[in-house]
Formats: C-alpha cells, structure tokens, sequence
C-alpha cells in the first residue's frame, strides 16, 4: 500500500513530503524511539525463570491461553492416532504405564510433578522410534520405540527426558520464541518488498530468510532445549533409581545402528541444520554427566547397580560390528 501511494504521488508532493520528514526528523525518530521502547519492554515484561534450571527466558502467552492451544493439540493427536491406540490394558501401554509410575513416584518433590494431569497412551506403529509428552502431561509412545529399547531402564532415561520439556514448559517457551522470530521475518521481509516490488524477490527473499533465522536462530535454540532436558532428565531418572549409565549408552547404540543409514550419515553430516543434537554427542554429553546423576542416585537410598556397565555391553557391539565389516571386505573370501 505505501509503494502504490507513493508511486502515484506527484513529483512536487513528494518533495513536500520528504521536506516534511526532513523539518520533523526528530519526532519521528523520537516515535521511532518509542516504539522500539515499548517492544522492549514487552520483551522483558515477559521473562520468567525456568523450573529447575532457573534459566531465564522469553514466554509471550498466559498459561491459560496455552491450556487452549494444548487441548486442540491434544484432541488432534487422538484424532490422528485413534486406530492405532493400544487399549490402556495392553502389555505394553501397562509397561510406559508402570515406567512413568516409577518416574513421577521419585520426583514427587517437583511441583510441575504434581500440577500435570499425567496419562500414557502407546501408538501401534513399529515404524516410528519415537515419543513425546505433551505440555499437559499427555505421554504418547510409539511401539517401534519400544522394540528399540534394551530394558525398562533405557525406556526411562527417553520418557525422563520427554516429561522434563513438560515441566519445564519448553512447549511454551518454544512458540514464544517461535514468536518473536516471526516478528522479525515479517518486519524484515515487508520491508524489503517495499523497496523491491516482485514476487521473485519475495519468494527468494522468504525462502533466504527462513534459511538464515533457520540456523541462527531456531535450530539452536531448539538443540538448547533438547540438550537441558536431556540433563534435568537425566536427574529425574536417577531420582527415580534407574541405571542413569543407560541414557549414555542407549545414545551410543543408536550412533552406531545410525551410522549404517545413508540417510543418517548425511543427517550427520549437516548437522548444524538439525534441531536435535547428534547421537554421538549426545552420548558424550550426558556421558560428562553421569558422574554427578551416580551420585545424585546414591543419595535416593537406590538398590545397587548391575556390575556390568551398559556402556562396555554397547562398545562391545560396536567392536563386533567392526571385525564384520572387515571379514566381508577381505579379497577373494566369501563369508556365509
């Protein structure tokens, strides 16, 4: 609208209106002023801490207004998979069922713990290696996890991390943010069209921007969320007396099962686009942790660990799949 105006405007009217931005610069630079003052301080009006963590951050919308868009959320999911929902009696509902039980029973003391209306329900699909918790409390599971987990105590170092974004409101925090990036893109793009009027340039200019605020600025912060709810998971779980050393190497399996997936491998290779951190780093990371999550479980009065670290089951795994793949490149010698 403001470049057909001003493609339509006389030349000497044009003149009387930069002459009139020129004699009143500085009010318009002052209401300039003004406006980026109040989005400052709508930005921080809204800053709260984290649970836990006590990381501040951003959160636009009220509670109440996220409980709206979690309910649709929440009926579109069961829409979606209502024909591949396991009845609650099912043996493997009954075990997310019993896994979460042990989870929220040792974290009582958490508040977020006790304001969360918590349920599980477990998709038939053993395609997917997949789960996720729902701001609510809501548990979805995906069976295709469930074959991919060694034992009970790998299946809760995944949902500890999955119920730790619900308690510390990463949902939330994620549209917030979501928000304000989309602020900005707009801002940013109307005004390039402005001065650039074509459609080519919009496409290419939505397109490039998306990129950039892609990996400068969604994807790390989403690899930030994922890399603290792995660590509040990790404390949640040993709390709860599981063998914490199985998130290390439930991560390391998964680096070494994924590095045989061409599609993996280039996933890897990009990582800088992804909005998960790597399984391999991953691993390491909660790997540096453990130290703290063994002791952390010890003081919960926990029954003793297994002997046998997890970690050396894997990298035994990870050995053998080596000498395989170097018996089969032999010259000449045909395996059976």
């Amino acid at each position: 609208a403001l470049r057909n105006w001003w493609a339509k405007l006389p030349a000497n009217k044009r003149e009387v209106f930069l002459e009139f931005i020129r004699r009143h610069r500085l009010k318009l630079l002052a209401g300039v002023g003004l406006v980026l003052a109040s989005f400052a301080y709508y930005y921080f009006s809204h800053i709260q801490e984290t649970p836990i963590t006590k990381r501040r951050r951003f959160i636009a919308f009220t509670p109440e207004q996220f409980e709206v868009l979690n309910k649709l959320e929440f009926d579109q999911q069961i829409e979606t998979y209502k024909s591949k929902l396991l009845p609650t009696e099912h043996a493997d509902t009954q075990r997310v069922g019993r896994v979460v039980r042990q989870l929220l029973a040792g974290n009582e003391d958490i508040e977020q713990i006790k304001r969360h209306d918590w349920s599980v329900s477990v998709i038939n699909d053993e395609s997917v290696m997949n789960a996720f918790v729902m701001p609510s409390g809501n548990i979805f599971v995906f069976s295709g996890l469930l074959k991919m987990v060694d034992n009970d105590d790998q299946l809760g170092m995944i949902l500890a991390h999955e119920i730790s974004h619900a308690i510390l409101g990463h949902g939330l925090e994620n549209i917030s943010h979501q928000h304000i990036v989309d602020i900005v893109f707009i801002s940013l793009l109307g005004f390039l069209w402005m001065f650039l009027p074509s459609d080519l340039i919009a496409a290419i200019g939505t397109a490039f921007s998306r990129f950039i605020l892609g990996i400068s600025f969604m994807t790390p912060y989403s690899k930030m969320l994922e890399t603290e709810a792995d660590e509040v998971g990790l404390m949640l779980a040993a709390k709860a007396c599981f063998d914490v050393r199985e998130a290390s190497a439930f991560w390391h399996k998964m680096a070494i099962i994924s590095g045989a997936d061409p599609v993996h491998q280039l996933q890897s290779s990009v990582e800088f686009l992804a909005t998960h951190p790597s399984h391999e780093k991953r691993s390491e990371h909660l790997d540096g942790l453990l130290a703290e999550a063994l002791k952390c479980r010890d003081g919960c009065h926990c029954s003793a660990l297994p002997k046998e670290d997890p970690r050396e089951r894997v990298q035994r795994m990870r050995d053998q799949i080596i000498r395989l793949n170097k018996d089969k490149n032999i010259e000449g010698v045909l395996k059976i």
